[in-house]
């Protein structure tokens, strides 16, 4: 467990805020936040210094119901200027982004330069016909231009469309034609595991008889590749043409900002609208209060411009002022130690990742990071799935050295960032929640909707936020019936399943779609695979329910060993026995398969639902996102025999 130190109770940020508003705990100021949205917020955009070219008429508006709310409504606001142009003009010097690639190689931008390469940027962008609310798609790794192209978007009022570069064509060309981008940002390719991505060769197929244009940069060749193609661009050409500067949007709080798609696993993905006013500054306020984000902070996060924590990183760190940390490969490659030199080279002082990638560092001896100086880390983070304590406990001894806050985040794109987190204030159990995050009011209901305690429930929010989604682009009902159909008007479903204890921590137990049901006991898949992974022999593992004709459903558990040479038989049934110990006999597995891998996204999600389609032979879900496809084959192979 984390103990706070002196430091963590008097200096971390939540600490001073709770101090100057007499706060005697964060339940008090959580309370606060959400009872008084116009002193919280108020608060938020002086803390922020955000910069209102007009004033605002409302810090906030529910003229429309709490479902779609409006901030700081009306007033001229472009986050561009906060998050870049202002802190050029002040403090220029100061260092931005350091971008890493694969092959060592590193590039840096101070903020003086940052907001020159913007500058560039937007020329480009608007002699390319792009202006005030066009789309834009970024189908970019995580190099210096996809913030360069991030925030240039938004100086000149564009909306971005972030594309994860791991999506092959059919992904690609659905994102695109869903948001009528008119433009596609990409790079000719990137090194993945020494291996060269041609992102650009996939965005041509993705395009190929639409009207959208391409813009390439040049990232992994140094020569222009030989493709033609009418309304095909090379940045590089077109930024020595175009010089004529342009001059930053006079966009307003609520304009459009940003289209994130959700990664599609069921049905067409469904894209999240937010605007300059309400993801940003969401991420910000998130920063601040559970990671004591400030300007003095190298931030970095193992993840994808595709993903919500791509432009989380980015929007949040430098609105803040501190320096953004990419790097454009494998965390693990070329060797699995490179995590821990990037932090010892860069000096990073908040590290974040997902409980997936420590499970599988810790089955290498070789992964640990002993030899390795990592005393510039503050503050751990993780986000996209629960912890196993096991797992928890390693990242917590290994590189936190038992001294550092893990700081468990879970919410979602739809969100703008987190419903709950952990806080360095408040000693931190493993795998556990502290709290719920300022400006959020969340609960944990049964089916019926009332409030339960100690025992597992859905999450739900009950009022509104400034981060949340201002819709689903094209689809206000599927945004309704998605989020509101479950409980009514009141209650935001979130689809996890989540208890709080008699401590008042919160626990995520899984998606509540992926809700295990075996003769009427409903199994969350967390609770399963706590149980499979904390056997020696098991490096990680998912857990899922088939159709059954007598139990309605039965429970199935995929798992990997930590170990090449395992007897198979012997270890399926010490899982079978395992089970039926820590949760009951009856719930012990109808099967359980025994693999090299799970499959994952590359951001280390375990997509349970394609395992599923995969077992029962029939996979209908989108797989572009998965970074090892062959794991459905393995897995229908081993169900076969």
């Amino acid at each position: 467990m984390f103990i706070p130190e002196e430091r963590h109770l008097k200096e971390s940020f939540i600490a001073r805020f709770m101090a100057r508003w007499h706060f005697k705990s964060f339940e008090e100021l959580i309370k606060a936040a959400f009872s008084y949205p116009d002193w919280f917020y108020s608060e938020m955009a002086k803390q922020l210094d955000l910069t209102f070219f007009t004033p605002y008429e409302k810090i906030e508006d529910l003229s429309q119901g709490w479902h779609y709310p409006k901030y700081f409504t009306n007033a001229s606001f472009n986050i561009a200027y906060d998050a870049v142009v202002k802190k050029a003009l002040a403090n220029g010097e100061k260092l931005a982004i350091i971008a890493e690639k694969e092959n060592s190689t590193v590039e840096t931008l101070t903020y003086q330069q940052f907001y020159r390469e913007i500058q560039k940027a937007a020329t480009v962008l608007v002699n390319l016909d792009i202006s005030l609310g066009d789309r834009v798609a970024i189908y970019l790794p995580m190099i210096k231009e996809a913030p360069v192209f991030l925030l240039a978007l938004a100086y000149i009022g564009a909306v971005a469309v972030p594309v994860f570069s791991g999506y092959g064509v059919e992904a690609v060309r659905e994102r695109v034609t869903l948001s009528g981008a008119k433009l596609l940002i990409t790079a000719d390719g990137f090194s993945r595991r020494g291996q060269e991505v041609s992102l650009l060769k996939t965005a041509l197929e993705a395009v190929k008889d639409l009207n959208t244009a391409i813009l390439t940069v040049s990232n992994f060749n140094t020569q222009k590749l030989p493709y033609s193609r009418e309304k095909l661009y090379w940045y590089n050409d077109l930024k020595e043409k175009f010089t004529q500067e342009v001059s930053l949007a006079d966009t307003k709080t609520e304009d459009p900002l940003l289209i994130i798609y959700t990664s599609g696993t069921t049905g067409k993905p469904k894209g999240t609208l937010h605007t300059h006013i309400g993801f940003p500054v969401k991420n910000a306020i998130d920063m601040l209060f559970a990671f004591d984000i400030g300007p003095q902070d190298r931030v970095f996060w193992i993840t994808d411009l595709g993903w919500m924590m791509g432009p989380w990183l980015i929007y949040g760190t430098l609105l803040i002022g501190g320096t953004v940390i990419l790097y454009e490969g494998s965390p693990d490659y070329p060797n699995r130690t490179r995590l821990w030199e990037l932090i010892e080279k860069h000096q990073i002082t908040v590290l974040g990742l997902s409980p997936t990638l420590i499970r599988h560092l810790m089955t290498f001896p070789d992964a640990e990071p002993a030899n390795f100086n990592l005393k510039s880390l503050r503050i751990l983070g993780s986000t996209g799935e629960p912890w196993t304590e096991e797992a928890w406990q390693w990242f917590f001894a290994k590189v936190g050295k038992g001294k550092l806050p893990i700081i468990n985040y879970s919410g979602g794109t739809e969100i703008s960032g987190g419903i709950l987190a952990s806080y360095p204030i408040h000693p931190i159990p493993p795998c556990a929640f502290t709290g719920v995050l300022p400006g959020i009011n969340a609960d944990v209901v049964d089916e019926k909707g009332k409030p339960v305690r100690n025992r597992v429930g859905e999450l739900v929010i009950k009022g509104p936020w400034n981060g949340i989604t201002r819709g689903f682009f094209k689809e206000p009902e599927r945004f309704e019936k998605t989020y509101f159909s479950r409980f009514g008007q009141d209650l935001w479903a979130h689809g996890d399943w989540a208890k709080i204890d008699e401590n008042g921590y919160w626990y995520i137990l899984g998606r509540s779609d992926d809700t295990i049901k075996v003769a009427g006991k409903r199994l969350g898949p967390a609770e399963v695979e706590n149980i499979v992974n904390a056997l020696p022999e098991i490096a990680e593992s998912a857990a899922f329910g088939v159709p059954h004709p007598i139990k309605g459903e039965v429970l199935v558990v995929v798992a990997v060993p930590s170990k090449k040479d395992i007897a198979k038989e012997e270890l399926i049934q010490k899982i079978k026995n395992q089970i039926a110990t820590k949760l009951s006999k009856a719930l012990s597995p109808e099967d359980v398969l025994i693999i090299k891998a799970l499959p994952k996204t590359r951001n280390g999600k375990i997509l349970r639902r394609l395992i599923r389609e995969s077992y029962l032979g029939d996979v209908n879900s989108d797989t572009s996102s998965l970074e090892n496809p062959s794991a459905l084959k393995e897995i229908s192979k081993e169900r076969r025999e």
